[in-house]
């Protein structure tokens, strides 16, 4: 074979395998791109699941990947694959793989024309093609590729395609794909749906409910997505992260409703939610296809709103009454043509409002010049209702509301009744009835007049003028005598009232009432009367004999208890005090009854219906009790004043009273009372709860540890310990149901206590705490011990878990309510000495006032009044305030009660009394009253006072530290007596008896009745 053929079969051979290097080299730059990618990929889902990846960064990470891949495949394609090896560079390689002596590189860089150039022989060339022609044809160049790379790529190719179906199999990975490369998650998820939005950009106002609707073209869970944001308008650049966990970055989920759409394509998803007070973008989404909606941007505004509404009342001249102010004011009313004056405050600058009637009648009102009020005038005509509304600068209007009521008073005609007597009446003996009458109106009555006639002809009457000075109420009393008309046995006198009104208003008026008559019975009517008379006096007659056996047996009782010695003296002596009391009473009736039977004795002496029989039966009736009364009640009444007068209290009584009250077994008592009171506080049962839970997680830690160190064989051992288990389960399932039960009113404590008790409920729960025992107890009777510690260690674990949550937020509340309550009674106390001082100086007007009650100073006397008027309803309104607080305050402290709101409830209800008394003038009554109303304030700052000292000496906040405070304070009273009475009987004279009067003795006794 000639020189060149060789060559030739040789280049060849190396253009085959450099063919063969070309191919394995793209393949390997394809594996590498896919490991490339699939490694990003993975990495990616890993970050996204721990860190959340927002869909930006998605983006950017996309952008690398894509890059870095991009640049490597093009240098590796264009290094390796484009630019093919030359012959000189693949025989090289083949020879470092094959080494043969050069003959392969030499044969294939030195052609026959070089031979002499690089100092060969023809010869020698000829050999060295025929050494590697032999070496070389005879091999297949295949085997001098270089695999290895290619099976590495296999390998890492398999390691991530098990990592993928890993984590493809679990939720959210297919999620996460489509955020780096939706074109492949698309392969394997549903096809997208489409979103539409009802809504769109919209302005929303706070508080008002939003109604979200989205289309979706098929039903699949949904979700919506709201980010609060600081913008003013919408930013078109601006995004939702889908993935972020909820409450980062201000976004929040919420769940829409699906149903099917009203126009029947597709279905209605919907959510309605109030609107935050925050500017806010939205979007919704598909959580199967992970589809989702355009973003949309919704502006939050306030409406404005009232923050309080005045009313200026300015009544008619003739009532009065001087003009008031009232706060906080909705419904109105007033008497007729009285002027009123709202003055609505609003949260915002104001640009216009207006008063609305109903009727569609409208006021505008004038606005303020900061913009924060306006106010409007009208007149009380007849009954209405109004409403306010207000426009703020942006053209915002307030929200509808509802309508208040206007009531209006008329002038009501005056009232006239008579008190007495009755509607009808048998005439006196003297012929000389007693009547008293009432009558009222709203301003003032002119005249009072009393009519009478006989038998129903009220043409021929007779008047009788009673009061002719004007005032708003009369009670009035007379004598009607009839003595100068004659009347017959079945004839009757007819009287009534007419009371006139004399207002400017109305015009006069009156008011007539109801007419009475005086009957002039017969004999039948008298005998009837009579028999009537008998069976009231067997009724009284009967009452008196019990009243006087009760006496009796009380009188013994008393006996007894004296010889018993039950009783000291000085009770025995009280005793027989009220004893002498209720028989001097009865007395007093017994003379009442003989009197009234000696009355009608004389009466019906000579009426021939009254049997002889009966008249015999009240005579002796009478008799009799003449008698008892003078002779045995008043020897009974003696008996018991004897007693009354020895009955007097000893040095020993004294120093027995001293000794019965110890110090200590008065705080051992209290102690006990402590118990007492406890069963019935909300706190003391979380308290229960707790040191039940403590007490049985101390037994099973010890359980647990004993059965830690028991072995299967150990059979008496492990059936003790079941036994101890199955005791302590049983405990936990009493104290956790009686906490399930209680949950309520421990939710009631406070807030925090509300959520920490919640969430121990909940943990318990969840963690089967019970269960647990129980399978615990159950492995200790099979013998199987190990199983039942992990059950052990796993159910205390909890129970100290929330045991500690629970001790936390029972101590947080104590300090804080302790230090909430101090603030708010100190604040309190403030008040109410800043009103006894207001007080004080309303008195002191009061007296300067006295001086002013002459003709010539009448002005100033209206003035002054009026302005103390102005000043009462000040304090009016600070004396309401600190009722409404204590009533507040009585639901997070037992040292308020309805007593302490009781006093302050009082001091309101006396400045609403004296108003009309300062409208009317009536100096000397409101002067009294108000003297009363700053003894009540008093009385108020000496509870308050009280309450915070006994508060701030208490440990905590809590309402048992506080019932054990003031415990304390009574038996600190308690020692004081006791020292008192100790120093009283050093003093004792040389008879024994303390050298004090009868009234000190009297007071040490009430003191310590006092505190028992």
């Amino acid at each position: 074979m000639r020189i060149e053929d060789k060559r030739r079969l040789l280049l060849n051979f190396i253009d085959g395998f450099t063919a063969r290097l070309v191919r394995l080299n793209l393949i390997k730059l394809l594996l590498m791109l896919a490991v490339i990618v699939w490694t990003a990929t993975l990495s990616f889902i890993f970050l996204d699941a721990a860190f959340g990846i927002n869909p930006m960064h998605s983006y950017y990470y996309r952008a690398c990947v894509i890059a870095a891949a991009s640049l490597f495949g093009a240098a590796y394609y264009y290094r390796r694959v484009h630019k093919r090896p030359g012959s000189a560079a693949a025989a090289r390689h083949i020879e470092k793989l094959d080494p043969c002596n050069n003959y392969l590189s030499t044969s294939v860089e030195i052609s026959a024309a070089e031979i002499e150039k690089y100092g060969f022989s023809e010869p020698l060339y000829e050999q060295t093609l025929e050494c590697a022609s032999e070496h070389y044809l005879k091999k297949d160049a295949a085997i001098y590729i270089d695999y290895s790379l290619v099976k590495k790529l296999l390998y890492v190719a398999g390691i991530l395609a098990i990592a993928t179906i890993v984590i493809f199999s679990r939720d959210g990975g297919l999620k996460r794909l489509n955020k780096i490369w939706p074109e492949v998650a698309g392969l394997f998820m549903p096809a997208p749906l489409e979103i539409t939005c009802r809504n769109r950009d919209f302005t929303a106002f706070v508080d008002e409910e939003i109604d979200f609707s989205f289309g979706f073209s098929r039903s699949e869970p949904a979700e919506l997505y709201i980010r609060y944001a600081a913008d003013r308008q919408k930013n078109p650049f601006q995004q939702i992260d889908f993935d972020s966990p909820e409450g980062a970055n201000d976004t929040r989920i919420y769940k829409l409703t699906p149903s099917a759409a009203k126009d029947g394509r597709g279905y209605e998803y919907r959510l309605k939610m109030p609107a935050p007070s925050y500017n806010f973008y939205y979007r919704a989404r598909s959580l199967v296809s992970d589809s989702f909606s355009a973003t949309y941007f919704v502006s939050s505004k306030r409406r404005p709103e009232i923050v309080k509404v005045n009313a200026a009342y300015e009544f008619p001249k003739y009532t009065r009454i001087a003009p008031m102010i009232e706060e906080n004011a909705t419904a109105i009313s007033g008497l007729y043509m009285s002027e009123v004056k709202l003055m609505a405050h609003s949260s915002a600058p104001l640009s216009g409002a207006k008063l609305i009637f109903t009727g569609n009648r409208s006021v505008d009102m004038d606005v303020m010049r900061d913009g924060r009020a306006a106010s409007a005038k009208f007149r009380l005509v007849k009954k209405d209702a109004y409403k306010i509304e207000l426009t703020d600068l942006e053209g915002i209007k307030s929200r509808g509301g509802s309508f208040h009521d206007i009531s209006v008073y008329e002038d009501k005609s005056p009232s006239c009744e008579i008190i007495e007597p009755a509607g009808v009446i048998n005439a006196p003996y003297d012929r000389k009835a007693g009547v008293t009458i009432k009558a009222r109106d709203d301003f003032a009555i002119s005249k009072l007049v009393l009519v009478y006639y006989k038998n129903e002809n009220e043409e021929e009457s007779n008047e009788i003028t009673l009061h002719e000075t004007s005032s708003a109420e009369i009670f009035e009393k007379t004598v009607l005598d009839f003595n100068f008309m004659n009347f017959k046995a079945g004839e009757a006198l007819f009287y009534y009232a007419i009371a006139f009104d004399n207002d400017d208003v109305s015009g006069p008026k009156s008011t007539r009432s109801a007419v009475n008559k005086i009957v002039f019975p017969t004999q039948f009517d008298e005998a009837m009367e009579l028999e009537a008379l008998y069976g009231s006096i067997e009724t009284r007659l009967n009452k008196i004999t019990g009243d006087q056996k009760a006496i009796a047996e009380k009188i013994e009782k008393m006996d007894a208890l004296q010889k018993q010695g039950a009783m000291n003296d000085y009770e025995m002596k009280k005793n027989y005090e009220n004893i002498a009391r209720n028989q001097q009473n009865l007395m007093n009736e017994a003379k009442e009854l003989a009197s009234d039977l000696k009355e009608a004795l004389k009466k019906m002496e000579n009426n021939i219906y009254i049997k002889p029989e009966t008249l015999a039966k009240i005579s002796e009736i009478q008799e009799k009790i003449e008698k008892m009364v003078g002779d045995d009640m008043k020897r009974l009444m003696g008996d018991i004043n004897k007693n009354v007068e020895k009955t007097k209290l000893s040095a020993d009584d004294v120093k027995k009273m001293s000794q019965n009250f110890d110090e200590k077994k008065l705080v051992e008592k209290f102690e006990r009372l402590k118990e007492l009171f406890s069963k019935a506080e909300k706190e003391q049962k979380l308290s229960t709860f707790m040191k039940e839970l403590e007490f049985i997680l101390s037994k099973q830690e010890f359980i647990a540890e004993n059965t830690e160190k028991a072995a299967p064989e150990n059979t008496e051992l492990n059936a003790e310990l079941a036994r101890e288990q199955k005791q302590a389960s049983e405990n936990y399932d009493k104290a956790f149901a009686n906490f399930e039960k209680n949950i309520g009113d421990i939710s009631e404590i406070s807030d925090e206590i509300k959520k920490a008790a919640e969430e121990a409920l909940e943990s318990l729960k969840t963690d089967d705490v019970g269960g647990r025992m129980k399978k615990a107890g159950d492995g200790l009777e099979k013998n199987d011990p190990g199983k039942a510690f992990d059950e052990q260690k796993q159910a205390a674990e909890s129970m100290k878990k929330n045991l500690d949550a629970l001790k936390k937020a029972f101590d947080e509340f104590k300090e804080k309510n302790k230090k909430d309550l101090l603030e708010a009674i100190s604040k309190l106390i403030k008040r109410s000495i800043a009103m006894s001082a207001f007080e004080m100086d309303i008195l002191n007007e009061f007296e300067r006032v006295k001086g002013l009650m002459k003709p010539a100073t009448n002005d100033r006397f209206v003035q002054t009044l009026d302005a103390i008027s102005e000043k009462c309803l000040e304090i009016s309104n600070v004396s309401r305030e600190i009722a409404a607080e204590l009533t507040r305050l009585s639901k997070k402290t037992i040292l308020i009660d309805s007593n302490n709101i009781a006093v302050a409830g009082a001091i309101v209800r006396q400045f609403a009394q004296i108003k009309p008394m300062l409208a009317e003038r009536e100096f000397t009554n409101a002067a009294n009253l108000s003297g009363q109303i700053y003894y009540n304030i008093s009385i108020l700052n000496m509870m308050l006072l009280d309450i915070y000292d006994i508060l701030n000496s208490s440990k905590s906040g809590s309402n048992m530290d506080q019932l054990m405070s003031m415990i304390k304070k009574q038996a600190e009273a308690q020692a004081r007596l006791n020292a008192k009475t100790k120093d009283m009987m050093k003093k004792a004279g040389e008879n024994g008896m303390p050298q004090l009067s009868e009234d000190a003795l009297k007071t040490l006794a009430f003191e310590q009745q006092m505190i028992r």
